[in-house]
């Protein structure tokens, strides 16, 4: 009766609280799974009364609950959850569990769709900086996840990143490999080096990051300080030793999804029981050992950042425990951040489903090509360099360039005219350099042109728009020609790659689509599919193929495009990197195709050309990522594939559905007979724009002429013709 007593009491005070919110904001605030004052005071009465069996168990479990009440002050939107935790709207949107699943979880496990409800991603980036500790299989690589989805920051696991070397067979995860059997902690500069590579690429420096156990010792947290790798917290996760020796006893995770299964625990379904994977460190001698060495060295760990560390009870079920722990971060969460770039899913939604009526359920193949190449040519001008055309210039911008100092030093420039005399019409042409003989001078003419732009102010960048992170990034990057380019020759100049917008010049990447082929299953070709991590610059949290990258590297601190490297070799390191596909499979990876697009955009126009690779797959083999940005890998029938395309198309990245749509031209489930096939297959590939670049000035320079005059009359006089 006493708990009874204390649930109705509990009740009443929400209801009174409740009544102070807008009902009109409630109403749209709490979804059908949560439960009201109201309904919580309703089901007591019910229970405690009408069914005299249940009444005295379900109150004693309700009376056992960690009733809290944290309303945020001035926050309207704050609505009570199922643990009786007044949460703000504003910085959670999540359904909680059934009304059945009210108290405390039982068990420890959760499935992918409860984990996602639990960590839906914040709308910002907010650069957040957090160090998750622990004892080994204390719950850091279930947590770890879950807080880089919710607070859009890039999870690293050294762990992680050494086992996809290991499933690679580099020499790293060869040595690695060994100190993992043994137990034994890899040498600290080396940890350090992997660390700050990571740290020090875009996604981190502008998402922030999650360090997964990682520094272990003191020396490394030291290390990491005078690298200035400082964290804004410190999550502790305890969990007794005994506990800690039973999960490690046990556990196994999904490549695919990254979930960790323990057969008491969090069994795993039957289904994918076979394709999970144990760690070779999870052996009781190596467990013990690990164990004794954490309370050897962690301690000094804790003191060094004394006063940032919070400690979380992670022997409760994994969903309460991410409760606790978001509770903690949000009092880290900056109030302003970046929004969230790279046409959002929101705006292709718009774009495809606007115009969607009865008769039209879905959107076409020529829809989604179309929404790609969305731009009209005719408000740009070309670009040139060297005698070849390197890109395309908006009027407004090339205009604005006239006032500069440097015309006709640096650049020529004419915008599109119509002649007075003849009426006939004048095109356009931007000419970079033209007075520049090599490379270098044609670089160095561009790097003053560019310094003249940003001092007027002509190279403006909108703050969270999904340039945003390279527009500050100077690195340089080689210029080719537009029309069948010669990679293995020098480029024409090299440009910052924060012009490359402005000047429209083209930029390549690769694909490779993951195929287990229909011969070895039952007849229907199945595609690997990727689900981009929330912590990405471009297109967070939306589908991709298996492997999807830039030639050569946009990270902070690596070249953008490697003198050397080949489009076959961009493509068998992403796919190590980021699938952790082996050698052995990498022998098949054959060229299949090329897509391109171009498309408008607040800087001018992008041209994307991109190289497909196809990856014939074992179908009992899994993809792992180990560098944090993947979320999750999925397996899906070609025809699944596109009927997605056509129903769902805001959950894909847009060149991706280009790239799946061209696989099923090629493969024969997009034929002649459905509808608007000739268009669909012409439109997967921009058709060349031929411009007339006229050839470099330093050609015909009067001292030139001259030398050329004067070699031409000694061959004639050496050949003993008569010349006038």
């Amino acid at each position: 009766k006493d708990s009874v007593l204390r649930v109705v009491v509990t009740a009443r005070e929400c209801g009174e609280r409740s009544e102070l919110r807008d009902r009109k904001q409630a109403s749209k605030s709490i979804s059908p799974s949560r439960m009201s004052a109201s309904r919580s005071l309703a089901l007591c009465i019910f229970l405690a009364i009408s069914i005299p069996t249940i009444g005295w168990v379900v109150p004693a479990s309700l009376s056992g609950l960690n009733w809290r009440y944290d309303i945020l002050p001035g926050d309207k939107n704050s609505v009570m959850t199922g643990h009786g935790l007044w949460r703000s709207q504003k910085y959670r949107a999540r359904s909680r569990l059934p009304l059945v699943q009210m108290e405390r979880r039982k068990g420890m496990g959760s499935t992918l769709e409860e984990r996602n409800l639990e960590s839906v991603p914040t709308v910002k980036t907010n650069g957040i900086k957090v160090i998750l500790a622990g004892k080994p299989c204390s719950g850091k690589g279930t947590q770890a996840p879950l807080i880089a989805r919710k607070y859009r920051c890039v999870h690293i696991s050294t762990g992680d990143l050494l086992r996809a070397e290991v499933r690679v067979g580099s020499e790293l995860g060869e040595t690695a490999e060994k100190f993992m059997k043994e137990g034994k902690l890899l040498p600290d500069d080396l940890v350090i080096s992997i660390v700050k590579k990571r740290v020090s690429q875009d996604d981190c420096v502008h998402n922030g990051w999650i360090l997964d156990g990682f520094p272990r010792t003191v020396g490394q947290a030291r290390a990491m300080h005078d690298e200035g790798i400082d964290p804004d917290c410190v999550i502790l996760l305890n969990r007794p030793d005994e506990m800690v020796i039973e999960w490690c006893e046990g556990r196994a995770f999904d490549p695919t999804t990254g979930i960790i299964y323990h057969p008491k625990f969090n069994p795993a379904p039957p289904e994918i029981e076979k394709f999970l994977v144990r760690r070779v460190d999870d052996t009781p001698h190596v467990i013990q050992q690990r164990l004794e060495q954490y309370h050897e060295t962690f301690t000094e760990v804790i003191e060094l950042y004394k006063g940032m560390v919070t400690e979380v009870n992670s022997s409760q079920h994994e969903l309460d425990v991410f409760d606790d722990v978001s509770q903690v971060l949000d009092k880290f969460v900056p109030t302003k951040g970046f929004d969230v770039a790279p046409i959002r899913a929101d705006r292709i939604r718009n774009r495809f489903l606007a115009p969607r009526s009865d008769d039209k359920p879905s959107v076409s193949y020529l829809d989604i090509i179309e929404y790609c190449n969305t731009h009209d040519i005719s408000g740009y001008i070309p670009v040139t360099c060297g005698g070849a055309h390197i890109g395309f210039v908006g009027e407004s911008l090339a205009a604005e360039m006239m006032i500069l100092p440097s015309i006709g030093e640096k650049f020529t420039c004419a915008l599109d005219s119509c002649n007075p005399l003849t009426g006939d019409f004048q095109s356009g042409l931007l000419d970079l350099a033209p007075f520049a003989k090599s490379q270098e001078e044609r670089t160095e003419a561009v790097a003053i042109l560019v310094e003249q732009m940003e001092e007027r102010g002509l190279l403006r960048v909108e703050t969270g728009n999904r340039e945003h992170a390279r527009s500050a990034d100077d690195t340089l990057c080689p210029v080719f020609g537009y029309q069948n380019p010669d990679f293995k020759a020098e480029p024409i100049l090299h440009m910052p790659q924060k012009t490359l917008p402005f000047f429209g010049t083209p930029l390549y990447g690769i694909h490779v689509n993951g195929i287990v082929e229909g011969f070895r299953s039952d007849g229907e070709d199945q595609m690997w599919i990727s689900k981009r991590s929330q912590s990405k610059l471009a297109y967070p949290g939306l589908l991709d193929q298996m492997v999807s990258h830039h030639q050569g590297s946009r990270r902070r601190g690596e070249n953008v495009w490697q003198p050397g490297i080949t489009f076959l070799e961009n493509a068998v390191r992403a796919a190590q990197r980021e699938a952790s596909v082996n050698a052995n499979y990498l022998l098949q990876l054959r060229s299949a195709s090329i897509v391109s697009y171009r498309y408008e955009t607040a800087y001018g126009l992008e041209t994307k050309v991109l190289f497909v690779y196809d990856l014939p797959l074992h179908e009992e083999w899994r993809p792992f990522n180990g560098d944090g940005e993947v979320d999750q890998f999925q397996l899906q029938r070609i025809r699944k594939v596109l009927r997605s395309f056509q129903k769902e198309p805001e959950l894909w990245k847009p060149n991706a559905m280009l790239v799946g749509i061209d696989y099923a031209v090629r493969r024969g489930y997009i034929t002649p007979d459905d509808a608007d096939y000739p268009q669909i297959v012409s439109s997967l590939r921009i058709p060349p724009t031929i411009v007339d670049a006229p050839p470099p000035v330093h050609c015909r320079t009067p001292h030139e002429n001259t030398i050329k005059i004067l070699r031409e009359s000694e061959s004639v006089a050496d050949s003993g013709s008569v010349s006038d």
